[in-house]
């Protein structure tokens, strides 16, 4: 299910053992504003809060778990490569632990490693530090998990987000941005997406389909861009609702499918719309995209 490569990120991360300190200990250094601890590592504190991404307690997982890394990596960009690369293998490595299974608390250990990974991905568009297979291996994974997740519960009262199909969308915009990611592999990210909105099996009601357009238009901006991938992947989009009308029975996968389709359409072409002093291509693109959902039921 997952690459090759993935799974050596697997053997290579650092076990993700429980926080060593308690939760008063992280609420107080979110008080603190992730200021980092006088002595204390951000990258071997990341390691360690990497287990609160599992937690069912939202001002624990979102609140230190991601905000911590959001701080360290992103905005103050104080975790090393060195350090960067061992969350990569920890974080890549948790998206396949119980991928396939829903409806328990295992998606959110997996949903916000793919979260934490967007910001790894984020951190390498400002100051590089990945290799062209590493690129290529966590583009892979997160691909993989798009499709292999099965739990698309988006919120919940006591828990918070879950969101794993938000979360991963986040990854592949920041991946598909990436001018040194091969314009072929960036490519891929489109039929990905496709199939997710095709296998889901519901309608997403719950903002994944912004965040899964703003993927589609960090590849369609990419000055690599070749419009017969977005021919492509609509064609696929349209072929799949053909004769939805037709059947004796509503197919109801069928049906959310195409509203999926639609949905991510329509936001893509919002987006599209809001570019300004858009070049020729992005106009191209927009009548597109236009004439795709003119196309659908």
């Amino acid at each position: 299910m997952f690459p090759a490569l993935v799974c050596a990120f697997l053997l290579a991360g650092a076990a993700p053992e429980a926080p060593a300190r308690d939760a008063a200990y992280w609420r107080a250094l979110a008080d603190r504003k992730f200021a980092v601890p006088d002595g204390a590592s951000p990258g071997a504190l990341l390691l360690e809060t990497s287990a609160l991404l599992a937690s069912p307690d939202p001002t624990l997982r979102d609140g230190v778990g991601y905000a911590a890394a959001a701080e360290w990596i992103v905005r103050k960009k104080v975790v090393e490569p060195p350090e960067l690369r061992k969350l990569l293998a920890l974080w890549t490595g948790n998206l396949a632990k119980g991928v396939g299974q829903a409806g328990d608390d295992g998606v959110l250990l997996r949903s916000f490693s793919a979260l934490d990974l967007s910001l790894l991905a984020a951190r390498d568009l400002d100051t590089p530090y990945l290799e062209p297979a590493e690129l290529k291996a966590l583009l892979d994974a997160a691909l993989a998990y798009l499709s292999a997740e099965r739990d698309l519960r988006a919120y919940d009262p006591r828990k918070g987000w879950m969101h794993a199909t938000a979360h991963t969308a986040d990854l592949l915009k920041f991946l598909a941005r990436n001018p040194r990611l091969p314009a072929a592999d960036a490519a891929r990210v489109l039929p990905g997406i496709g199939g997710k909105l095709s296998e889901a099996g519901e309608v997403f009601a719950w903002g994944e389909d912004e965040r899964l357009a703003s993927a589609v238009l960090a590849v369609v901006r990419r000055k690599d861009f070749d419009p017969a991938w977005l021919s492509a992947w609509q064609e696929g989009l349209i072929a799949r609702a053909e004769g939805l009308w037709e059947a004796p029975e509503l197919d109801v996968r069928r049906f959310a499918a195409v509203q999926n389709a639609k949905h991510v359409l329509a936001r893509l072409h919002v987006l599209l719309s809001v570019v300004p002093e858009p070049p020729a291509a992005l106009v191209d693109a927009r009548g597109s995209v236009l004439h795709a959902l003119e196309r659908l039921p």
